[in-house]
């Protein structure tokens, strides 16, 4: 178990029902984990690249281009990974 320093409370009521089936058999506080760890990691991603951005400029058309291509080929190698091939 992992410490948490302050405990967030309780999801609305409304809320966890439409999370069972997207859990599955892991259950919701798996999900509402990842979901939180995700989000985390794109927040850390997103200052890195701003930081990046004030110390050396903007990133160019080509640039953002052959960022976008490298992460559609990434996902891709993903699917295949996911579907076995």
């Amino acid at each position: 178990m992992h410490f948490v320093p302050e405990d967030p409370g309780p999801l609305p009521e409304d809320i966890v029902p439409a999370l069972r089936g997207p859990a599955g058999e892991r259950g919701v506080s798996a999900l509402v984990a990842t979901v939180v760890g995700e989000r985390l990691r794109n927040q850390a991603t997103a200052t890195c690249l701003a930081e990046y951005e004030s110390e050396h400029g903007s990133f160019t058309e080509a640039e953002l281009r052959a960022a976008a291509d490298m992460w559609d080929r990434a996902e891709q190698k993903e699917k295949r990974w996911r579907a076995g091939g």
